[in-house]
């Protein structure tokens, strides 16, 4: 079944608090509402839906996914109207700013993908490590992921963007791992200038405990990827996006620490002049990033149980 009637299934069932209402809105059988859950959940690894005989509510992951439909399907409706405005192929120039480390790994390709989906619309991307303003920059759209103010500019969250504090197994046999957040204070710590927070950072625990320590910093860097680079090679603990280093998690190059502890929750958001009606091209563009990010559930689906901890 189709990802989109997915979502449109799983928002009709949180926004009436019920499989057969949700079935009898769309016009489709109860079993079908069903089975279009059960693929969403499948699809992410995990429960979107507490259900009782009583009533059907959102877990806190379907609360953050239910969020990130609502964005994508409202994409997807501007695009169809657009469509209908007999607009059927975008054209034109696009200028686009991204995160270097974003930009490289997921926001690329992606463009890439769309230039062939749409060879009328030609992009020019410039790769910072800022949240820089599309009106003053003459820019059509900036990709944010860390928090920042968008003050008279339309904004729309593409995903939630976790992060991770990491190390090298090199590093923790040397060192060890600490046992709390207050133990980083005394470990070697690679800090990325740019973030949030500078040297305090922030950490909330499963019972909810806050704790926020200050850092002293062996290597710094305003360069995600070369904290990254720093971390691989052993020089200390990093605080990463999960995106980035996936990957090497997976193949054993970096190790989590203090897994039990999360930092703040930041998300990549889409920041462009708020005009009176969206450009087609543009329009097209947010619609695609909507399907690149949906179509990457780990961003989604690790954030969602971040926000459940």
């Amino acid at each position: 079944m189709d990802l989109f009637e997915n979502m449109r299934a799983f928002v009709r069932v949180v926004e009436t608090g019920s499989f057969s209402e949700a079935a009898r809105r769309i016009g489709v059988a109860k079993s079908v509402v069903s089975k279009r859950i059960d693929q969403l959940e499948g699809r992410l690894g995990d429960r979107l839906l507490h259900r009782t005989t009583r009533r059907v509510g959102a877990t806190p992951m379907g609360a953050a996914y239910y969020d990130h439909c609502l964005r994508i399907l409202a994409d997807v409706e501007e695009t169809e109207r657009a469509i209908g405005r007999n607009v059927t192929e975008p054209k034109g120039h696009l200028r686009i700013s991204a995160p270097t480390a974003l930009g490289t790994a997921v926001i690329g390709p992606s463009l890439c993908a769309f230039r062939a989906r749409h060879p009328g619309v030609t992009v020019e991307v410039h790769l910072n490590d800022r949240n820089p303003h599309p009106v003053e920059e003459g820019l059509d759209l900036a990709i944010w992921d860390r928090p920042g103010e968008a003050g008279g500019l339309a904004a729309e969250r593409l995903a939630p963007a976790p992060q991770i504090l990491v190390a090298a197994p090199d590093y923790l046999a040397r060192r060890g791992a600490p046992d709390n957040p207050r133990g980083l204070a005394a470990h070697d710590c690679i800090q990325n200038s740019l973030m949030p927070g500078g040297r305090r950072w922030e950490f909330v625990g499963k019972t909810g405990e806050t704790v926020v320590v200050n850092i002293a910093p062996g290597f710094g860097t305003n360069d995600g990827m070369l904290v990254r680079e720093a971390a691989l090679s052993g020089t200390g603990i990093a605080l990463l996006p999960r995106f980035l280093v996936e990957r090497d998690l997976a193949a054993g190059a970096l190790r989590p620490v203090l897994a039990d502890w999360q930092p703040p929750l930041h998300w990549i958001t889409a920041v462009y002049p708020a005009p009176r009606r969206l450009a087609a091209k543009l329009s097209f563009l947010l619609a695609h990033l909507g399907e690149t990010f949906a179509n990457k559930p780990t961003l989604a689906a690790s954030a969602a149980r971040r926000t459940a901890s």
